[in-house]
């Protein structure tokens, strides 16, 4: 579920995926995740200073890519996980 409109300082943003350790939301850059599993449901959560603000799951059969861009929405303000080929303005680096 989604909490409506997120608001928060970027500074302040970070997210976690299933049981990785919490990462801070990146401004300048993408970041590349290896290694979960493409079969099992994964959670995502985005966190404003240490407070959960907005979660939800994903399956990686729900796209057709594996290749997938997590952001945040600037109209909503919402965290989205959309195909990178409909989110050019993600790029990872690194292979």
């Amino acid at each position: 579920m989604a909490a409506p409109g997120l608001i928060c300082a970027s500074e302040k943003l970070s997210f976690t995926i299933d049981l990785l350790p919490r990462k801070t939301w990146p401004t300048k850059e993408s970041i590349k995740f290896d290694g979960l599993d493409l079969s099992a449901s994964h959670r995502i959560v985005i966190f404003c200073e240490d407070k959960a603000q907005q979660s939800f799951k994903f399956r990686y059969s729900e796209f057709s890519t594996t290749k997938l861009c997590l952001f945040l929405n600037d109209l909503y303000k919402t965290a989205q996980l959309w195909e990178d080929k409909q989110s050019p303005w993600c790029k990872c680096k690194g292979t």
